[in-house]
């Protein structure tokens, strides 16, 4: 039982987004049948009154079926009870004609597309009881032939049973939409996250790139300073480097007149040292003059003396013989 069940619909109903349009067209749809069936009765014969009245029957549940005082899955249920009214009121103005009964078939198969158990089955009710209990009470107003007329119940069991084995497939097809219908959201839902971290890593990337800009920006900055810093700085090393040069200039002069005065001083002492040596000579020749001079003037002296000396001894015989 429980394998069962887990395969069948699980049945609890579209998103808000995706009722809304459906919803709308199903109203839409129940709107379209009240001319409809003014029209259809027309066709078979009837009286402009009776078609009216007939029709007049849908105009509460499509009324109802707009009204926002109800829920959803109410909503969904009133639409359910128009179309299968719908239904029936073609089946008992066309006089139980067979064909006419497959109404109820396409009625049963779009209600499947609310994807909700509620409306479904009320619908597939709706046909069950509705079938037995005209049959009964009016019988000409479902059924055509007399085995349906003799035994109605019985042929409401038949036509439930067809309409039971189609809702078969119906369920078998709805299972499978509810199927993909979760893949697609669980496929949405990885895309969703996918997109949210695209969207973080593109705002990520825009960051980066607004901070390589930022970078980029404050770097072509510092190297319009930088550039500017060392035109400055080459410009103060280009005027150092001139001021340096003539420095050198005024320095390779300076050195070659301390050269120049050099060899000069040195010519001058040259100079100095031969006067010194000439002076200095001639002052020893002077001393050596001198006493060369002075020993010539002792000699002399003691020559003199010797000569007087002499002179005396000479004569003082003389003087001796003459006293």
């Amino acid at each position: 039982m429980a394998w069962f069940l887990s395969k069948l619909p699980r049945g609890t109903g579209l998103s808000a987004e995706a009722w809304a349009p459906l919803h709308r067209f199903f109203k839409i749809l129940l709107w379209s049948h009240i001319p409809a069936t003014v029209g259809f009765g027309l066709l078979f014969h009837h009286s402009l009154e009776a078609s009216i009245l007939a029709a007049s029957l849908l105009i509460p549940f499509a009324v109802l079926a707009s009204s926002s005082f109800f829920n959803r899955r109410v909503q969904s249920v009133i639409v359910s009870l128009g179309l299968g009214t719908a239904s029936g009121l073609f089946v008992h103005l066309s006089g139980g004609y067979i064909e006419f009964h497959f109404h109820y078939f396409v009625m049963v198969t779009l209600l499947m597309l609310y994807q909700d158990w509620t409306p479904f089955l009320t619908m597939v009710g709706f046909v069950a009881i509705q079938h037995g209990v005209l049959g009964v009470f009016l019988p000409h107003s479902v059924y055509n032939h007399q085995a349906a007329l003799a035994s109605p119940w019985a042929w409401a069991a038949i036509h439930g049973t067809y309409i039971a084995a189609a809702c078969i497939g119906m369920v078998i097809t709805w299972r499978k939409l509810e199927d993909r219908v979760e893949e697609a959201q669980h496929d949405h839902a990885r895309l969703q996250s996918l997109y949210r971290t695209l969207e973080s890593e593109v705002q990520l990337r825009r960051d980066t790139e607004s901070a390589l800009a930022a970078s980029h920006a404050e770097l072509e900055r510092r190297v319009t300073e930088r550039t500017a810093a060392l035109h400055d700085a080459n410009a103060a090393l280009h005027e150092a480097n001139k001021e340096l040069r003539i420095e050198a200039a005024d320095r390779m002069r300076a050195e070659q007149d301390l050269a120049y005065a050099n060899a000069e001083l040195k010519e001058r002492l040259q100079e100095l040292e031969h006067f010194h040596d000439i002076v200095v000579g001639r002052e020893l020749k002077m001393m050596e003059l001198k006493k060369e001079i002075e020993a010539l003037q002792r000699q002399i002296e003691t020559m003199g003396t010797a000569v007087r000396d002499s002179r005396y001894a000479h004569s003082d015989p003389a003087t001796s013989a003459v006293e």
